[in-house]
Formats: structure tokens, C-alpha cells, sequence
């Protein structure tokens, strides 16, 4: 009986150890070598998996990126600014958004880095979603 109830705790913890491996995929906008120059990223994802778009910024400037996409296909589970050096003031971060897929097909997630208060975009940058 003891050897029974030790394998299934060795069982058990071997589960939780390989659930716990699995990583969430982190994509980072590039900005384009020539300023204006529209850009699309593909991303391949699937139903209950998350994965993280990335962009880099500097909200002390007032600039902070934001997100629009079909809450059909995709959920923002989180977004939040990560600054690059929480020491010094005024060094720039990035915005980190964190989406779960939520039905098959493709769709796109844009980000505008603008001010709030302006309509004019600095920049924009497009993901197309594949998920499976």
C-alpha cells in the first residue's frame, strides 16, 4: 500500500512539473527601418493557449501604445508598462499585452502608440492572429 500511495505522489508531482514548463510566447513589434513604413506581424496560437505582444515605449513622453482587436476572437487578459531601468527617471519601458485566443480563424490585433488626449497616431503596428 505505501508503494502504491508513493507513486502517485511521484505521479502527481510529475504532472504539475511538466504543466508548469509550459511558456507563453512573447512577440515583440519591430519598428520598420523607414519611419511610416506599415508593418505585419503573423501569430499562430490556439484555443487556451496565451500568448504576449510587446512593444517598446516611453510613457513619460505621454506616448502609450494601445490595443484594438475582435473580442470574438481574442481576450486581453492583461496589459501593463514594464519599465526598462525602475531606477532612473524617465527611461522608457514596453508595453506588455497579454491575449488568450477564444475561437478559431484569423484575425488582427493593432497597436497605436499615441498620446490620449491626440487622434493622430505616432505609429501602428499589425499582428495577424492564426488560430487553431
Amino acid at each position: 500500500m505505501n508503494k502504491l500511495k508513493a507513486i502517485l505522489i511521484v505521479l502527481t508531482l510529475g504532472i504539475f512539473l511538466i504543466a508548469g514548463c509550459s511558456s507563453i510566447k512573447e512577440y515583440s513589434w519591430e519598428k520598420p527601418a523607414t519611419p511610416g513604413t506599415p508593418t505585419e506581424q503573423k501569430i499562430e496560437s490556439s484555443i487556451g493557449s496565451q500568448f504576449i505582444i510587446s512593444a517598446e515605449g516611453n510613457a513619460t513622453t505621454g506616448y502609450i501604445w494601445e490595443a484594438s482587436f475582435d473580442q470574438a476572437y481574442v481576450n486581453l487578459v492583461s496589459s501593463e508598462y514594464v519599465l526598462s531601468n525602475p531606477g532612473l527617471m524617465g527611461s522608457g519601458g514596453k508595453n506588455q499585452f497579454v491575449f488568450q485566443p477564444l475561437k478559431q480563424g484569423e484575425t488582427r490585433i493593432v497597436l497605436t502608440y499615441k498620446r490620449l488626449w491626440e487622434q493622430q497616431a505616432g505609429e501602428t503596428a499589425t499582428f495577424v492572429i492564426q488560430i487553431r
